[in-house]
């Protein structure tokens, strides 16, 4: 139940944010080498999909040069699950537009 509360929450802004979700979903099967059946919204993203703490930074790398933004050690700190993720990158996203 928790969980379609986290995916209406991830897709419920629309198409593109849909394919925001997709891209980054894509991402960590590419660079994470995880199974994109198991990157659910509350997957967790060292006990569910297994992304050790050098993953992370492979990770993180790619997302920065994807989005152009500027991820500080610091502010990973509180990314727990695949929804924090979404939701952490959305917000770098929309403020360096701004």
């Amino acid at each position: 139940m928790r969980e379609q509360g986290a995916t209406h929450a991830i897709s419920s802004h629309g198409g593109k944010d849909q394919a925001f979700v997709t891209e980054l979903r894509h991402l960590l099967v590419d660079v994470g080498r995880c199974r994109l059946q198991h990157i659910r919204p509350l997957a967790r993203m060292q006990e569910d999909l297994g992304i050790d703490s050098f993953t992370a930074v492979e990770i993180l790398v790619a997302i920065e040069k994807r989005y152009g933004i500027k991820i500080l050690e610091s502010e990973v700190n509180d990314i727990v699950t695949f929804h924090d993720l979404v939701h952490f990158i959305s917000h770098k996203v929309r403020a360096r537009k701004r």
